[in-house]
């Protein structure tokens, strides 16, 4: 501690150069923060999905449907415990930009499926005895809560479906939210803002593809069994003129990540640029800074300071510059997820910051620290007096 104070000495000889240091740093782990928080959101739906849970989609297209009568030879499928249906309504509340997931499905059998919810049983009671129910997550709820809408329980809302016609001639369903369900566990629901609505009502309502849903989801008694039991329900349908893949839930929502390319490497990608490109114009600062205090360092050996000393301090400088970069860069990007969270408007799963990112945005700094410093550092260290002073 007693080299405080010629640590930041030195660390702000030039209050300038500093100033504008910090803020290259603090862009590119803002930038770190911002790319994690999508990568994680991501790979929330892979990494929150349940490990005795399979989904059964169309073979050739997730657009093609699947007949409502598949249900029961599922069910008849040994190791299988439990199926729920669920299909995709496409909706837009109000205008195209206020637009959440809405699922049209049975509450008991998909809630039996999904126990990471809670509901209140009062809720789920009143959603099986409306005809027109619909059940909030608690993203959607806090969402609309807090927009110029104002939803509250048992308050009728249009939704639009941009897939769907209602027999009535338009695209509008009314809906009577009932209630809200969220997760057990008090995480962020990975599906963002979700809506379920009663199946049978939007069944009877629709003018084309009544009996057909959109995907199916199996509970197995035994997780161990996932393969087989794929391969009996897929081998149940073959040749059928509804054909199935069934893959566990883990392994659908990857893939549709894997649509949108490789998350992980276009992040990687784009940071290594980011911080290579750092390295190079900080490594210079740094350097130019230690030259144009040579004659202070020799003056500090002549007055008894040890090389080691002086690589240490050198060392110190750079690992503190991205540090307090790092800290600030991190800091920003977490002050702006709620905004941006709320931008989206839960079209995309909540973004956050986790505290593994946060560890690993601290370890680039100081391993970009170290690496800046180490040649400057070597460079003091190995200074002699005599050449220093002479101006050589």
């Amino acid at each position: 501690m007693k080299y405080l104070h010629l640590w930041w000495a030195g660390l702000t000889r030039r209050k300038l150069r500093l100033i504008l240091t910090l803020m290259s740093i603090l862009v590119a782990f803002v930038l770190f923060s911002l790319l994690f928080a999508v990568k994680s959101a991501f790979q929330a739906g892979s990494e929150l999905a349940g490990n005795d849970r399979l989904n059964v989609t169309p073979r050739y297209s997730i657009i093609d449907p699947l007949p409502i009568s598949h249900k029961a030879q599922i069910e008849s499928v040994a190791g299988v415990s439990a199926v729920a249906f669920s299909d995709w309504f496409g909706v837009t509340y109000r205008n195209r930009q206020n637009d959440f997931a809405v699922f049209a499905t049975q509450y008991d059998d998909y809630l039996k499926l999904y126990p990471e919810y809670e509901i209140d049983p009062k809720v789920l009671e009143r959603a099986r005895q409306t005809r027109n129910s619909a059940l909030v997550n608690d993203v959607l709820w806090k969402q609309q809560m807090k927009s110029e809408y104002n939803w509250t329980e048992g308050g009728v809302v249009p939704i639009n479906s941009y897939i769907y016609q209602n027999k009535d001639g338009t695209n509008s369903w009314q809906v009577e939210v009932v209630g809200q369900f969220k997760r057990r566990d008090g995480k962020a629901d990975p599906n963002g803002a979700l809506m379920l609505i009663n199946f049978d009502y939007f069944n009877e309502s629709r003018t084309f593809g009544k009996d057909t849903v959109g995907w199916y989801i199996v509970r197995m008694a035994d997780p161990n069994q996932a393969a087989q039991v794929a391969k009996t329900i897929d081998a149940r349908f073959l040749n059928s003129n509804y054909e199935t893949k069934t893959q566990t839930e883990a392994a659908l929502a990857q893939s549709f990540g894997n649509q949108l390319g490789n998350i992980g490497k276009l992040i990687a990608s784009v940071l290594i640029i980011v911080f290579f490109t750092i390295l190079i114009a900080t490594g210079n600062t740094v350097a130019e800074g230690v030259r144009e205090r040579i004659p202070q360092l020799a003056v500090m050996k002549t007055l008894g300071f040890k090389d080691m000393t002086l690589l240490v301090l050198v060392l110190a400088e750079s690992v503190g510059l991205f540090l307090i970069a790092a800290l600030l860069g991190l800091g920003l990007g977490a002050f702006l997820m709620p905004g941006l969270n709320e931008a989206l408007g839960g079209r995309f799963p909540p973004l956050s910051i986790s505290n593994s990112t946060l560890l690993l945005g601290l370890g680039i700094a100081l391993f970009c620290g170290l690496l800046v410093g180490l040649l400057p550092a070597l460079s003091a260290k190995r200074l002699k007096i005599v050449d220093a002073l002479s101006g050589h």
